[in-house]
């Protein structure tokens, strides 16, 4: 599957001006889910142009035509929600939401039945598209899935006014999230069925016969259907109706997945540390990183899931009676680690916080360049470069703030761009500014517009 951004699988086109929207100041009304959909890295452009074409899902798209990222599977609201996905690589959850949102990886729980919980490799959030994509370690099998995004937990996903998420959701009947009131978590039910190609709960004949006619069919035909394509490969062969037969008449399972009776664990970040004095336990407050609605601090199981530079360290260790992640650096030792804790709740489901831990060095502010074009009749572009030596660029955002407000995300090189429809008499102040995660940020100063 593609996504632009000059990084591998993941971004926007190099060289991209953003959509020009309307800038609407910040408000009291909380954001919504608008759209859930899926994807798979496995997905060919063939077949996800014609997911698009049969109005099955919309790729997203630039005001200059360019795609960002290939099209998604949209689930629909309403009755149809529930019906089977027959896909047998769905790897990747997408999520969007009506307003620019703060979110982070552990915002996502996924629980089904026969998999208890559902593990996530990677996340990115676009800012500019309202998009969150969450990258899952394993695609999805056969299963019945709660898909469950945090709004009244210890660190709930807000709008940039600090609204909390409106995530209510009725499965079969709502289309959008919310009731109208800030708060309560987005609940819903996805069923996964590999090779139920007309979306009846259970591979059997009917299915088999449908597949089995369409082989040889690619995505020129008019015989063929997405949804008889269990690959998403764009042709319609013998593997694809081989994964009927292989397992003729399973079903979905029956039961509930694990997140309806019993929430996962939120989680926010474990913040980030610079350690000098190597003869010091620094203690980081696992009590305070985790919460659990079942669950108190004390009886959630705390490990340490990953250490990114164990060297740096004489022991990591979890002090359990006192809810401490504990460090102790070893002696002249210099660089950075990441280390990643899990907690886990009384019935097995787990959540994760990170520290970043600078040891016996110190942390380089990113740098900022700014320049604006203008492109005639009120259209300006704004574009430039970060750099950073300690961070992932693709994780940060740029904030342009001034005549207007607006989060632009950043490319893997460093580049971003964005395109801003002004009043042709308007002219003004603006400020361009980067945030690395640890604190640290510049600002760029500059005009725009003309008087």
């Amino acid at each position: 599957m593609f996504r632009g951004r000059n990084r591998g699988t993941r971004g926007f086109v190099r060289g991209r001006i953003e959509q020009v929207e309307e800038r609407i100041a910040l408000s009291a009304t909380p954001a919504t889910i608008t759209e859930i959909s899926v994807a798979s890295s496995s997905w060919t452009p063939a077949f996800t142009s014609k997911l698009e074409a049969d109005g099955l899902g919309t790729a997203n798209t630039l005001a200059d035509g360019s795609v960002v990222l290939e099209t998604a599977y949209a689930i629909p609201g309403g009755a149809d929600q529930t019906d089977p996905i027959p896909w047998d690589n769905v790897d990747q959850i997408r999520v969007t939401f009506s307003k620019d949102v703060e979110v982070q990886q552990s915002d996502l729980a996924i629980t089904g039945v026969t998999t208890t919980q559902v593990s996530v490799a990677d996340f990115d959030y676009y800012p500019e598209l309202r998009l969150g994509i969450w990258d899952l370690s394993a695609p999805l099998g056969d299963d019945r899935y709660l898909v469950s995004l945090n709004a009244d937990g210890i660190d709930p996903i807000v709008d940039l006014a600090g609204n909390v998420l409106d995530g209510d959701w009725t499965d079969a009947v709502s289309t959008t999230s919310g009731d109208g009131v800030a708060g309560g978590d987005f609940d819903f039910s996805l069923n996964v069925l590999a090779g139920d190609a007309l979306g009846i709960g259970v591979r059997e004949w009917n299915n088999l016969l449908d597949v089995y006619q369409r082989a040889g069919f690619d995505t020129t035909s008019v015989y063929y259907s997405p949804r008889a394509d269990v690959d998403g490969d764009g042709l319609i062969e013998t593997s694809d109706w081989m994964t009927i037969y292989g397992d003729m008449f399973a079903t979905l399972p029956s039961g509930t997945p694990a997140g309806v009776t019993n929430s996962a664990p939120s989680s926010q970040s474990l913040g980030y540390s610079s350690i000098t004095d190597d003869t010091l336990d620094v203690a980081f407050s696992l009590w305070n990183a985790f919460d659990d609605e079942e669950s108190s601090d004390s009886q959630l199981t705390y490990s340490i899931a990953s250490n990114s530079n164990s060297g740096l360290f004489d022991a990591v260790w979890v002090d359990s009676a006192s809810g401490n992640l504990m460090v102790n650096t070893a002696s002249n030792s210099t660089g950075r680690a990441e280390v990643v804790v899990n907690a886990v709740d009384q019935s097995g489901l787990t959540s994760q916080s990170t520290v970043t831990i600078d040891v016996g060095r110190q942390n380089v502010a990113p740098s900022l360049t700014v320049t604006t074009t203008d492109g005639g009749n009120g259209l300006w572009k704004i574009e430039g470069w970060v750099t950073d030596p300690d961070d992932d660029l693709d994780d940060m955002v740029v904030l342009l703030s001034g005549l207007f407000f607006a989060r632009v995300s950043v490319a893997e090189d460093g580049y971003f761009a964005y395109a801003a429809l002004l009043d042709p008499n308007a002219a003004g102040f603006m400020f361009a500014e980067t945030f690395d995660g640890e604190d640290l940020s510049q600002a760029v100063y500059f005009e725009i517009g003309w008087v």
